[in-house]
């Protein structure tokens, strides 16, 4: 079972990756580019280049560690992921099905990535 979930963190690092390279026009892959950033009522471009580097800098950890959730990292992107999308709900800068769902899916992702020693 854990090895069903590290593939999931893997593939969920490589897509967090891609998308935020589609999104900061180095690889432009139409859907991937709007995503994330579709989450916001109103953006600009600094604002999807500084979302696409968070992106990037959690989705190559996930990569990096999949496979070693020993310390904590994994989870913590998880969570703070989740924290930081549930913040700008609350400032009512996201739409609300798309952030609940990024929320919900983080806090799960960060609760099944704990470490277990």
């Amino acid at each position: 079972m854990a090895h069903f979930f590290s593939n999931i963190v893997l593939f969920n690092g490589i897509y967090d990756i891609i998308c935020a390279i589609s999104m900061l026009n180095i690889l432009p892959i139409p859907v991937f580019d709007k995503l994330h950033i579709s989450m916001f009522k109103e953006h600009d471009q600094k604002l999807q280049r500084m979302f696409a580097y968070w992106i990037l800098t959690y989705g190559i950890i996930r990569v990096l560690l999949y496979n070693n959730w020993s310390n904590g990292l994994v989870s913590i992107t998880y969570f703070l992921e989740a924290l930081c999308i549930y913040n700008e709900y609350m400032c009512n800068e996201l739409v609300y099905d798309k952030s609940w769902f990024v929320i919900i899916t983080s806090t799960l992702f960060g609760i099944i990535t704990i470490p277990k020693n």
